[in-house]
């Protein structure tokens, strides 16, 4: 499958939020006591599509959720930031960004309590897109931001703050590589205030590098985990991938690189995400893919390394509920309070009926699965909604305060064959993953429609609730899954 990239390719109001139906898939049996919430919400707005990117539990309890929105009609995308309370409900929400398409990739809490965000912007900076990095205060207001870059595209993956209280981001560029229409990876250090102290690019001739994280280590130096690319140069101005590692990099505290390891499973293997561990090591969750034989499909994989980078033990998951498709998508690990893991991503369902028509191709859905510290399953649990399908770039998980877990993820409804872009679903579990479920199904039928008094009802006229009287708006994206190889063109 042939992709054109002409920018990074990893770039990928009334606010609504409903409580929707969702039917965990269970495969172990109950053993622990519950976490206090447990619930589901739904943030969309007619007319309007957005795509989850990140969500963090703050330091008073309530949920931040990054999203990417805007008009479906005008092309305008921006950061639409939501702040839900401990139990689901809106607290406030924000939007971040200019009157061009400006990107949130990551989002963590500072020090003194506000945010930090990375992404990319269209908006402000110099070249065609920039590396964008926004701090806000605790109600998520702009305090400052700041853009980096050169002549040609250029974008954030990852923001981490380090000891010194700057900032250290990850990311790609154009503007410095090797090649102007392919991206290598970039590192950018900064002060407390934004500003560069120092940038270090990853990666040489013939090589395409998404550096997913970095970290701070112990010694001050930085982890990079990154995607490593292969290319070929078919045609004069023409690159295509053959096939991908995942790339380990240690550096000192400027940057410099001492030592580098590659891991390489399948044809193409791609690193989504990685955390320190508490023995120096470190543990990344990916996709692995052969294009032939009998595993030619995607499969999440998780790998533990210690300090030096030298593998310690590593797990796939591949689906088990369609044999047909087996297939399995990465999201995000996090260490968890008894010093196992918990891991975000997506598996298909059972083949699905939706208004009477068969869908040939199952349904993904949201999913979590709970690792012991050896990286042996505990528990895994998926999360449907009724004629929903998951999709968008990432899905992701975070323990929280109470030991139960928060995700989100990006759904498309289904009907009759066509997509009909929805919106954020954010998932509260118990400390075994389990929700709510609740019976209204409201993905069956996409069509929201506008009537008197702002009252919002379903396609058959079934009142949900009534809007609050705000306004704001909202964007999709629809990028390919991984799907190799890449071309680049000039």
């Amino acid at each position: 499958m042939k992709r054109k990239v002409n920018c990074l390719c990893i770039l990928a109001f009334s606010l609504l939020i409903l409580s929707i139906s969702v039917i965990p898939s269970l495969s172990k049996p109950e053993g622990r006591l519950y976490s206090e919430e447990r619930w589901v919400r739904f943030i969309h707005e007619y007319k309007k599509a957005e795509y989850a990117y990140d969500i963090i539990q703050s330091r008073d309890g309530c949920y931040i959720v990054l999203t990417y929105s805007g008009n479906l009609s005008s092309g305008q995308w921006d950061i639409h930031l939501v702040c839900l309370d401990r139990y689901g409900s809106l607290k406030w929400e924000k939007m971040l960004g200019g009157n061009k398409d400006d990107t949130p990739l990551h989002i963590e809490q500072t020090s003194d309590g506000g945010f930090i965000i990375a992404g990319y912007t269209k908006s402000y900076g110099v070249g065609g897109g920039d590396v964008w990095l926004i701090k806000t205060d605790e109600n998520g207001n702009e305090i400052w931001n700041r853009t980096y870059g050169g002549r040609y595209e250029d974008g954030a993956l990852y923001v981490e703050q380090t000891r010194d209280g700057g900032y250290i981001i990850s990311g790609c560029t154009m503007s410095y590589s090797w090649e102007h229409y392919v991206p290598i990876g970039w590192i950018i250090k900064t002060d407390e205030n934004g500003n560069e102290i120092w940038n270090k690019t990853i990666g040489g001739r013939a090589t395409f590098v998404q550096p997913w994280r970095v970290h701070q280590t112990d010694d001050e130096g930085y982890l990079i985990v990154a995607t490593l690319y292969h290319l070929v140069h078919p045609n004069p101005n023409e690159w295509v991938t053959t096939c991908s590692d995942i790339w380990l990099i240690k550096t000192d505290e400027n940057g410099n690189e001492t030592w580098n390891k590659t891991y390489n499973y399948s044809v193409y293997d791609i690193a989504l995400d990685a955390t320190l561990t508490k023995d120096g090591g470190c543990v990344m969750v990916g996709v692995k893919w052969n294009l032939t034989g009998s595993e030619n499909y995607p499969i999440m994989h998780v790998i533990k390394v210690d300090g030096k980078g030298n593998v310690e033990w590593r797990e796939a998951f591949k689906g088990k509920e369609n044999p047909y498709h087996p297939e399995t998508f990465g999201g995000t690990i996090q260490l968890t309070s008894d010093g196992g893991y918990i891991v975000s991503g997506s598996n298909t369902g059972p083949y699905t009926i939706v208004d009477n028509i068969f869908l040939t191709s199952p349904l993904e859905r949201l999913w979590l699965i709970k690792l012991d510290e050896n990286g042996k399953e505990e528990w895994n649990r998926s999360y449907q909604v009724m004629g929903c399908d998951l999709t968008g770039p990432f899905t992701i998980v975070k323990q929280t305060m109470d030991g139960g877990y928060i995700a989100t993820g990006t759904l498309y409804g289904i009907r009759t064959s066509m997509y009909h872009p929805t919106g954020t679903l954010v998932v509260k579990t118990d400390s075994m993953g389990r929700t709510r479920e609740l019976q209204l199904k409201l993905c069956m039928f996409m069509h929201l429609q506008w009537f008197v008094k702002q009252w919002i009802y379903l396609k058959w006229g079934y009142e949900i609730k009534s809007m609050p009287s705000q306004s704001h708006v909202w964007h999709s994206l629809t990028p390919d899954r991984l799907a190799p190889p890449i071309h680049f063109y000039r």
